[in-house]
């Protein structure tokens, strides 16, 4: 029975790919660099925004210190442009939230970021949002998960993690959780499966029918 529901962000709740794409291309170009496709910097997202950068810029740069703080600094000013909650996931939400499961965010976004996300797109929901924080090592790490579990007196027998990546899957194996993956996100279900999802649902709705399949 699960009484708690542990959801990362990106690609989860949010479909935030174009608002970082932007961000990326944006400090590409002002530092004289290639812009990435849309699937490029899709696949490179999932590990922070630190690791994202470094895959998008073509070489290793002296100034890299530099130009991620100004990625930071513009990325966090334009993060809520495009982006937008993926459909149906907020009725999602409300209806477990009404069932009396607790509901919180662990992302690889920075907290400001996220916290900022969640305030505006889903005020009032969420009991917890963790993101990245310095001392606290990222997903796939357990950290931010035992965080999270500490803070909401929770079980990890009764909590379940979701999420679209396979980022998630390994975070979830290392915190002891099972994993609920979607394949809505930003990867599909062939690449889920070959990074060991067990447990897939195809939409938001069914995210919702799974976790009430064993809260009886």
């Amino acid at each position: 029975m699960y009484k708690n529901v542990f959801f990362d962000l990106d690609g989860t709740l949010i479909n935030s790919i174009y608002d970082i794409c932007d961000s990326v291309n944006y400090i590409l170009n002002k530092y004289g660099c290639k812009k990435r496709s849309l699937e490029e910097v899709n696949s490179f997202v999932g590990n922070g925004l630190k690791k994202l950068l470094l895959l998008s810029l073509p070489e290793k740069r002296a100034d890299f210190d530099l130009i991620y703080n100004d990625f930071k600094t513009y990325y966090f000013s334009h993060c809520l442009v495009k982006t937008k909650p993926y459909a149906g996931i907020t009725e999602v939400l409300n209806k477990l939230k009404l069932k009396g499961i607790k509901l919180a965010v662990i992302t690889n976004k920075p907290q400001f970021a996220a916290q900022e996300i969640c305030d505006t797109l889903f005020k009032g929901i969420f009991d917890s949002v963790t993101g990245e924080k310095e001392g606290v090592a990222r997903k796939p790490e357990p950290d931010m998960v035992d965080i999270t579990l500490k803070k909401l007196n929770a079980e990890k027998n009764e909590t379940l993690y979701v999420g679209d990546s396979e980022v998630d899957i390994l975070t979830g194996k290392n915190s002891g959780l099972n994993v609920l993956s979607v394949s809505y996100g930003f990867r599909d279900k062939s690449y889920l499966k070959s990074h060991g999802a067990g447990d897939i649902v195809d939409n938001t709705v069914d995210i919702y029918d799974f976790i009430v399949s064993f809260c009886g």
